[in-house]
């Protein structure tokens, strides 16, 4: 990690809005600050730790979002109206449901897709077609 004033950051600065942290927001579970590409400040709060796992769904929701927006601008997805499966095609064989196959972008985007919460799965290769 960098020393903050290195990279142009005020300690004391820092040092406060890890206070303001501590005191305001419960909810925050952890802060990093990068600045020209190094790790300048690492703080973990309430139950949270550098090496455990969090539920990040709500910020997946978010920058997935932001994603998309930014494929519909480059034309790399069509339409919200699309179906979501168009652009998965590894998950197509696994998709038995018919009502699966006309889920829509909009429909996960607004999480109303009809899927129930499924367990958990870390299994990357699946997701990254590493199979």
């Amino acid at each position: 990690m960098a020393p903050p004033l290195r990279e142009g950051l005020r300690p004391a600065v820092l040092a406060q809005l890890d206070a303001h942290i501590r005191a305001e927001l419960p909810h925050v579970r952890s802060l990093l600050i990068a600045r020209h590409d190094r790790l300048v400040f690492e703080r973990y709060y309430a139950d949270a730790f550098a090496d455990g796992l969090h539920n990040i769904q709500p910020m997946t929701k978010s920058l997935s979002s932001a994603l998309v927006g930014l494929a519909l601008r480059k034309g790399l997805v069509a339409s919200l109206a699309d179906r979501a499966l168009d652009y998965l095609p590894a998950y197509r064989e696994v998709a038995a449901d018919p009502g699966m196959r006309e889920i829509t972008v909009r429909h996960f985007l607004t999480m109303a897709s009809g899927i129930d919460e499924m367990p958990l799965s870390f299994d990357q290769g699946r997701v990254f077609g590493d199979n």
